[in-house]
């Protein structure tokens, strides 16, 4: 909340919509290619619906946030904010029914939106758009609490991958089709289109990052609650993290952002 809200204005905001119609289009293409990659790969039932969603969603969270905030001070927040409206309603309905697979536990219900991730993007919109300030106190007890953000990404990722089997992720050869297509190809295309349109420079760029990003560790999270692949779609987002020093680099240098 504090970090759209610090580093947004209105004006910003309003230049920087396109995200939002960007991040529609991408989870369109996503879906349909994952979809269509698990049928190339034989993957079957529970185990092809897991996949799919490890390569659909990124890790905007504990990964996107700090590199957006570092890469761009003024307005890496707010693209990730716009990008985020359509990441967490995606999630949240088709993500949840990948996760739960054949078990049937999950039911997509208005609750599942009331989570912090939505909440705190919505207000934080709210408060931009409106420009109500925040009484002296707030600001910056929140200030020092999202100074806290990018160091607390960190520790969560280390210890997520101190305590998962890479070397499984690594002997699965659909772990390398996905890391290919999700994480170098689909941003390599669709960030050479979007350096031909009339958008901010910024926009693109971040859009780039945010198509090359791992996968979010919401997913073996959610597959462990609702569905039966939970240890399967570990070992995948821990590589995909590892695998992302190496993709991430490559793709924006590849198109000289």
């Amino acid at each position: 909340f504090y970090l759209m809200y610090d580093g947004a204005t209105r004006e910003v905001l309003t230049s920087h919509l396109p995200m939002v119609a960007f991040a529609a289009a991408f989870y369109a293409a996503i879906i349909g290619v994952m979809a269509a990659m698990a049928r190339l790969l034989c993957l079957e039932g529970d185990k092809s619906k897991a996949f799919q969603l490890v390569f659909v969603f990124g890790n905007t969270g504990f990964i996107g946030l700090p590199l957006l905030a570092a890469v761009f001070p003024e307005t890496g927040v707010v693209n990730l904010a716009l990008f985020m409206i359509v990441d967490q309603v995606v999630f949240w309905t088709y993500g949840v029914r990948l996760a739960a697979g054949s078990s049937g536990k999950v039911r997509v219900s208005p609750k599942n939106f009331f989570n912090p991730n939505i909440v705190a993007i919505l207000l934080a919109l709210a408060f931009v758009i409106a420009e109500v300030p925040l009484p002296g106190v707030v600001d910056e007890t929140l200030s020092v609490l999202s100074g806290v953000a990018s160091p607390l990404c960190m520790l969560c990722l280390g210890a997520l991958c101190h305590f998962s089997d890479i070397g499984k992720a690594l002997r699965s050869k659909e772990l390398y089709f996905g890391v290919v297509v999700k994480m170098v190809a689909l941003p390599l295309t669709a960030g050479s289109l979007l350096l031909m349109a009339p958008l901010p420079r910024d926009l693109v760029a971040s859009a780039v990052i945010m198509m090359a990003m791992p996968t979010t560790t919401l997913v073996p999270l959610t597959v462990e609650a609702y569905g039966t692949q939970g240890d399967y779609a570990a070992v995948l987002t821990v590589a995909t993290i590892a695998l992302s020093v190496v993709t991430i680099p490559f793709v924006v240098f590849a198109l000289g952002l």
